[in-house]
Formats: structure tokens, sequence, C-alpha cells
């Protein structure tokens, strides 16, 4: 008997659950800031949002033709703010293109990743770093030009940075630049 009420009990648990998954739209593919978003950009998943305000998947149409407001990359969960007119960069942000040599950044790098600069400043031992979000990545012959986004208050050692050799670390989860 308690077995039976134990499996009816997680059963209702298990549905209840479910009645809070709300099917969503994420990211098919990185998007840039300012780029158009196409279908083909555009995926569902079901998730429980909790408090996190997300754009429904019945609003897809809605979405194409629009642009990103900020790289966003591959599998995020879309959410409002992430539509609309690019804001580059955002206040209190700077934003600079790197050269970068092929194995000086993580294969597969895209918009929206977490990464770190590494380079040296002219007379410091020890190297300088930068935490900057990625806004687009272009390949070039014998590299990449990256452009990132990063606090304003870092721009003067970005300035002092001998970036004849910098070298990119990606770092962790996918952030919204300018947070």
């Amino acid at each position: 008997m308690a077995l039976v009420v134990l499996c009816i009990a997680a059963a209702y648990q298990y549905t209840a659950g479910a009645d809070d998954r709300q099917t969503v739209l994420i990211t098919a593919t990185a998007l840039q800031a300012g780029q158009t978003i196409t279908e083909a950009d555009l995926a569902q998943t079901a998730i429980d949002p909790g408090d996190l305000v997300v754009v429904d998947a019945a609003d897809m149409g809605s979405l194409v033709g629009r642009t990103a407001a900020l790289p966003v990359a591959a599998g995020t969960v879309l959410t409002p703010s992430m539509i609309g007119a690019a804001a580059v960069p955002g206040p209190g942000r700077a934003e600079a293109t790197l050269a970068l040599a092929d194995g000086a950044f993580p294969a597969g790098l895209a918009a929206g990743a977490s990464v770190v600069v590494v380079a040296l400043l002219e007379g410091v031992p020890d190297p300088w770093q930068l935490a900057a979000v990625v806004r687009h990545v272009e390949l070039v012959d014998g590299g990449a030009e990256v452009g990132i986004e990063f606090d304003a208050v870092d721009t003067g050692g970005l300035a002092r940075a001998r970036l004849a050799d910098p070298v990119l670390i990606s770092v962790g989860p996918v952030v919204e630049a300018g947070e």
C-alpha cells in the first residue's frame, strides 16, 4: 500500500512539474549584434523559465526579419532584450577588434562567448588579462579578427598591451554583452 501511495505521489509531482514547462525560442545559430534574424536562426525547446522573461515559440513569426541587439551564442534561450536595435557598446563598455593568429583562439569561437584576452605589457613581467565578451569572429588567412566588448575602465591596459601575440582563452558560459 505504501508503495502505491509513493508511486501516485511521484507521478503527481512529475506531471505537476511538467505544467510549468513552456515552449520557447532558442538560437539555432550564433547571432551577431545587428544581424537580421531568419527562421533558420531559431529553434524551439521546452523549459521551465522560472522568473526569466523569455520569447514564446508562438512568437517566432514576429522575430523573423528583426535584428539581434547583441551577440548571442547558438543554443541560448531568447529574451526580449536580445532583440532590437544593436546597442554597441553599452554604457561603461568599450569595443575593440583583435587580429589573432591561428592557435591563439579556441576552435569554434563564436559571438557571445566569454573570454579572457592575455597579452604582455611593456616592462611588466606578468601577463595582462582582460575579461571580455566576443561580439564577432571573422576568419581570415592565418587567423581571425575577433571583436570584443569589455569594461571601459580596461581601455588603458588594452592600449598599453603588446598585441603582437595576444591569446584568447574561453572561460565559461555565455553572457549578455554589457552585463
